[in-house]
This record gives C-alpha cells, sequence and structure tokens, in this order.
C-alpha cells in the first residue's frame, strides 16, 4: 500500500466510489476529477496515478491541515463528459448534452461534504484533467458549486452564460494536443476575457496531451488556490 493510498478514505455515494482525505481542520474543499486513462472499478488507480499533485495537497502545510480532497472515481464504462462531443468550433454544447450519470452524482457529493463539513462555494476549488477537465468547466457552467476551476487539457462551452460570473478559472493546454485541440482552452480564455471573468490560460509549446505532468509540477496550482 502507498502512502497515498493510506491517508485516502474509501467510500461510495450511490454507484459513485470516491476517495477523500480529511484534514484536523476541514475549511476548504478541494475536488479532482481524473482523466479517462484512470477510470475504473478500484477506488484507487486515479489517486495513485495523479499522486505528484494529491501528495502535495496532503502534505504541504499549506493545505494538508484545512484542506479536504475529494477524488470520485469514473467506472471504466462512465465517462465524465465525452470530448468526443466537441464541435468544429472546439466548444461543448451543454444545452443539447445531458449530464452525465457519475458527473451528476460527483455534483451531489460534492454538495454533501460540502454542507457536512460546512464548507459554501467560496471556499471550493474543482480541478479537472482530460475528460476531468471536461467535466470541471461542465459543472462551472451549471452550477455554482466553486469559486475556483481548474481546467487541464480540458474543453467547455463558449457560449456565455451568468454562472461564469464571480468564478475564477486557471487553464492548461498543450499545444499540439491530438486528442483535445488547444484550441478548445483558448476559445474558452477569450470567451471568459470578452465577458470580464478572471482567468489565466497557460500553455505549454509542443506539448502533446500530457501538459497535466508539467502544470503539476509547477506552483501556479498553489498560488491559485491559497491565494
Amino acid at each position: 500500500m502507498s502512502q497515498i493510498d493510506e491517508v485516502f478514505l474509501k467510500d461510495k455515494y450511490l454507484d459513485l466510489p470516491y476517495r477523500i482525505y480529511i484534514p484536523k481542520n476541514p475549511i476548504k474543499l478541494f475536488v479532482f476529477l481524473h482523466g479517462a486513462g484512470e477510470r475504473g472499478d478500484d477506488n484507487t488507480l486515479h489517486i495513485i496515478t495523479n499522486n505528484t499533485l494529491l501528495k502535495k495537497l496532503v502534505s504541504n502545510e499549506l493545505t494538508s491541515n484545512n484542506f479536504i480532497v475529494l477524488a470520485p472515481h469514473c467506472y471504466n464504462t462512465d465517462k465524465w463528459c465525452n470530448y468526443q462531443l466537441i464541435d468544429e468550433n472546439y466548444s461543448l454544447d451543454y444545452d443539447k448534452i445531458p449530464l452525465s450519470k457519475p458527473l451528476r452524482e460527483a455534483k451531489e457529493l460534492i454538495e454533501l461534504i460540502q454542507e457536512r463539513y460546512h464548507i459554501d462555494s467560496n471556499s471550493t476549488i474543482i480541478e479537472g484533467l482530460s475528460m476531468g477537465g471536461l467535466g470541471t468547466l461542465a459543472l462551472s457552467r451549471r452550477f455554482n458549486l466553486a469559486k475556483k476551476y481548474i481546467s487541464i487539457c480540458g474543453a467547455g462551452d463558449l457560449y456565455y452564460t451568468s454562472n461564469y460570473k464571480n468564478k475564477e478559472f486557471l487553464l492548461f493546454h498543450g499545444t499540439k494536443d491530438p486528442v483535445i485541440n488547444y484550441n478548445c482552452s483558448l476559445k474558452f480564455s477569450e470567451m471568459l476575457n470578452k465577458n470580464k471573468i478572471k482567468n489565466e490560460l497557460v500553455l505549454y509549446e509542443g506539448f502533446g496531451h500530457d501538459s497535466w505532468t508539467s502544470a503539476h509540477d509547477s506552483d501556479l496550482i498553489f498560488d491559485f488556490i491559497t491565494k
């Protein structure tokens, strides 16, 4: 058993397995939505694969004492959101795309944890990579679950809604991503800028789909979530 596996409790909400780290003084909530390659039925692969970020969260003095870390696990047959539905304009039309079952349950789970530990949306951060990045931006458009959203090689709906107001976004993408074109993040950032929504876009020149390694190795995410 790895160190990261030991500190994250196992549980399940309806059909959605999840891992959770509970600090001594829980006043903030960090939600992590993994990518398609970490799907499974062991409720472990997603936290082992992404342990660089999760280890930082549970060991760094800035977060380990007051950040709950919640990591739901999507089954192999499920998706937070389907990247194959991205249209020719690098957008996802959420008016036509129903909320997937695992993402709906993740939303309900977030609300349950917020209620249980008396944490409001202003003290909640949601991050997702690849498929999880799509899920993160889907939640940002449909609901007011969090103040801050981090999308790594993700995509969102480019049609503005007032649900984006008073939220902050940190976006990462590789310019040579063969799976989800970097224009998905670029155009999403442009839409946010046009509507004066606070955001930062980090493009990794020449990088492919794996831009999360560099994002997690940098200090940008920690600066974003702790300021």
